[in-house]
């Protein structure tokens, strides 16, 4: 099995590894530096991940976030799986620091509109009820394999296909679930989105809805999982990001523009949550770089 180094994700090392591989024997507690989607191409297991102890069968996957602990607890005699392993970083530059599934949904770049309250599953186990997922993964063998021309974007679509398809399987579940959706919460996320820098604070939004700041607060949080400060400046710090890459504007403009008056500030926010400065970030991203595969 492929294992990279443990390197920090701010190290912006691009990771990708798929193969096949039988699993003769139990696989005990792991974790890793990188998301990994691993799929049952036959037999079935015994699979524990961050608490919740699972059978796992033939068309089963499972997404494995950055740092959870997971482990196959007992395994059948043919049971054989597809690792896909990457950092998000190969899709796109700016899902470098993407560490989970749900952040990867979230993200401008992927285009999907998602927010908090789109949360997954905390199993993060699917089914592949139409072979779908299972013809994609055998593509990115071939293609990673025999490595055409091409086949690094070849890969790249592949790995937004299973996203997005994985997504959907995502909604089908919500759908079938007992709705925790506030049209005043989903109301409020919608305006954040839309403009994050004009976002009141949650005291001055609580008042606007003649709403105490705990009845918000705890709403809030129950429909999305974050406390309302968090998730704004998550909204504020991707719309920098996407201004940082995508124009030439100055960093104390780009901070206005994202809520943040005093420039200095917002530098020290940035830091806190990339490792690096505004001017850094710009630098990294908007490079020609190519992306690296490690083989």
């Amino acid at each position: 099995m492929f294992y990279p180094s443990d390197t920090p994700a701010h190290d912006m090392v691009d990771i990708f590894d798929i193969h096949s591989t039988d699993v003769l024997f139990p696989v005990t507690r792991h974790s890793h530096r990188y998301l990994e989607l691993f799929y049952v191409q036959s037999g079935w297991a015994h699979h524990s991940m961050s608490g919740l102890s699972r059978k796992i069968q033939e068309g089963d996957y499972v997404i494995v976030d950055y740092g959870t602990t997971h482990s196959y607890d007992i395994v059948s005699s043919n049971l054989t799986v597809i690792n896909c392993l990457f950092r998000p970083g190969l899709i796109d530059r700016s899902l470098s620091f993407c560490e989970s599934f749900q952040t990867m949904l979230e993200h401008y770049m992927l285009g999907l509109g998602y927010t908090a309250k789109h949360r997954a599953l905390a199993d993060h186990v699917f089914h592949d009820d139409d072979k779908s997922i299972f013809h994609i993964l055998l593509k990115l063998i071939q293609e990673y394999m025999t490595k055409p021309t091409g086949y690094l974007q070849v890969i790249r679509s592949g790995l937004i296909e299973l996203i997005i398809l994985t997504a959907r399987k995502i909604e089908e579940r919500n759908a079938q679930s007992p709705s925790r959706d506030d049209p005043l919460i989903s109301a409020l996320l919608e305006e954040i989105q839309k403009d994050p820098a004009g976002t009141q604070s949650l005291s001055q939004k609580a008042a606007s809805l003649n709403l105490s700041v705990s009845q918000l607060s705890r709403r809030f949080a129950l429909c999305t999982g974050f406390g309302y400060a968090q998730y704004l400046r998550k909204v504020r710090l991707e719309q920098a990001c996407r201004l940082l890459i995508n124009t030439r504007d100055p960093v104390s403009r780009i901070a206005e523009a994202c809520g943040y008056e005093d420039s200095k500030h917002f530098g020290e926010i940035f830091r806190n949550a990339f490792g690096m400065t505004p001017r850094q970030y710009r630098k990294t991203f908007s490079q020609g770089s190519s992306t690296r595969l490690t083989t």
